[in-house]
């Protein structure tokens, strides 16, 4: 599991971690205007592209650009969080996943 938190530096930043920017990123399509433009610090974009090629060549998302990322497992749910520190978080969305739980899951052919 990933969450993607690097905040486009486009629009003078006021957007954050733009819905979908992720997807350039994994394409390694720093030079798209939300990306950066080409600037350095979009350049963020090699490492969840080189971390997509790693996962797809080998079955294992671990190379040089990130921190050791350990298998998922639903006690920790260790978290890679990409951003200027890119680093591995366990449940970082904890509270929200708490706020949900004695909700119903949803059931017939939508969920």
């Amino acid at each position: 599991m990933y969450q993607w938190e690097w905040a486009t530096p486009s629009f003078d930043g006021r957007f954050g971690a733009v819905h979908g920017h992720d997807v350039d990123a994994s394409f390694h399509n720093y030079r798209d205007p939300i990306a950066g433009s080409g600037s350095l610090p979009g350049r963020q974009a090699d490492r969840l592209a080189a971390t997509w090629v790693a996962f797809a060549k080998t079955g294992n998302p671990n190379n040089d650009s990130i921190p050791e990322w350990p298998p998922f497992d639903p006690t920790t749910r260790a978290t890679m969080v990409f951003d200027n520190d890119t680093h591995v978080e366990n449940d970082p969305r904890a509270e929200i996943r708490a706020f949900w739980a004695p909700f119903p899951a949803p059931t017939g052919p939508m969920g």
